[in-house]
């Protein structure tokens, strides 16, 4: 029985959320205790030059990711048409490195409230997060009643694991939620969905991510001492570039050489590191795949101008805009829609990467 995607739903920016502006992000990287002397001062100019994003999201004080998660259920239920009675099970997917386990807490929490009965799955992935749970929940619909869905819930609030002074780290990360969900026999027809750890392909003098307790701040001026991520900033950029192209690469072949009677246009919604990554991806990249593959069309799919990397969230996030996105030329009934995703290894932070590859039938 072939599985398919529900609608995407994006609730980031609804009244949990607190909007960062480019100069909100440039007051935090300025004080940055770390900088040199001859370390250039951050404004908002640069922040989005930098970066591809303006305006970015971050959860509001005393806002949970557990009473998220509640609104982003109801929200997708209610685009879909459905009630908690069609759930044959939830899925979730929150990164804390601190307390990875936090993920299938929430999860089990909100099935019990929610009367929700069925596989309940959670994921502390990261960037693949979307593709890793989706991956999972592929066998986990075995389990799920013909007649019912499987929700695939995103909730990231990377802030609270960056010290936002850090200029590699502050003017990149930003909170958000979006869902879809499996069902049986409808929607956008899952294709494929994989993850596998590997070694970065471009090499790097030191680890590309590490984590330390340090002192750090958020973006409401709130210090406190806590497990931080650090990261390289050149040598993850260039990494992401490679693994995203390569993951892209190999899924194309997998579609195209499977059987298809004819060459699709293809969307490719990448997870979102950063807006400039993207835009180099679809000034590069596409047109190299289209005229290799002998496609009508390659298009990489930005999403962050308001977002900023929402880790597991960014690729649903921006398939629930997409409409909006490509709004001159929208995917149609048999585009293909490619999900490839890059990001840190769990595992080994320290010494390799993580790549997920998904894709699914428009």
């Amino acid at each position: 029985m072939a599985l398919g995607f529900g609608p995407f739903v994006d609730i980031t920016g609804n009244e949990s959320f607190h909007r960062v502006t480019p100069d909100d992000v440039a007051e935090c990287v300025n004080r940055w205790p770390y900088k040199s002397d001859t370390d250039r001062r951050f404004d908002a100019k640069r922040v989005i030059k930098s970066t591809g994003v303006a305006d970015r999201f971050v959860l509001k004080k005393g806002t949970t990711v557990q009473g998220v998660v509640h609104e982003l259920l109801d929200a997708w239920l209610a685009e879909a048409g459905l009630t908690e009675k069609d759930c044959g099970g939830i899925a979730l997917s929150h990164t804390n490195y601190a307390n990875p386990s936090d993920a299938l807490h929430i999860a089990e929490t909100v099935a019990q409230q929610r009367n929700i009965s069925g596989p309940v799955l959670a994921t502390s992935y990261g960037c693949t997060g979307f593709v890793k749970l989706v991956s999972e929940a592929i066998p986990a619909m075995k389990h799920v009643q013909n007649d019912k869905c499987l929700p695939l819930l995103f909730v990231e609030s990377p802030t609270n694991g960056v010290d936002v002074r850090d200029p590699k780290a502050g003017p990149i990360f930003a909170d958000g939620a979006a869902a879809t969900g499996l069902l049986h026999d409808v929607g956008h027809k899952l294709l494929f969905a994989s993850v596998r750890d590997i070694e970065p392909p471009v090499a790097s003098s030191g680890p590309i991510f590490h984590s330390e307790v340090d002192d750090a701040e958020n973006f409401f001026g709130e210090s406190e001492r806590k497990l931080v991520m650090r990261m390289a900033g050149n040598e993850a950029y260039e990494n992401a570039i490679q693994v995203l192209t390569q993951a892209t690469g190999i899924a194309l072949e997998r579609i195209l050489y499977g059987g298809r009677g004819y060459s699709p246009r293809v969307f490719v919604v990448p997870h979102q590191p950063n807006g400039k990554l993207v835009k180099a991806l679809q000034d590069m990249t596409g047109p190299e795949l289209q005229q290799h593959f002998g496609l009508p069309k390659v298009r990489f799919v930005n999403g962050m101008w308001e977002r900023a990397n929402t880790v597991s969230v960014t690729i649903p996030s921006t398939i629930a805009r997409i409409a909006e996105l490509e709004k001159e030329d929208p995917p149609k009934q048999g585009d293909i829609v490619l999900m490839p995703a890059a990001g840190i290894c769990i595992a080994d932070p320290g010494s390799k990467m993580s790549q997920g590859r998904a894709a699914m039938e428009w």
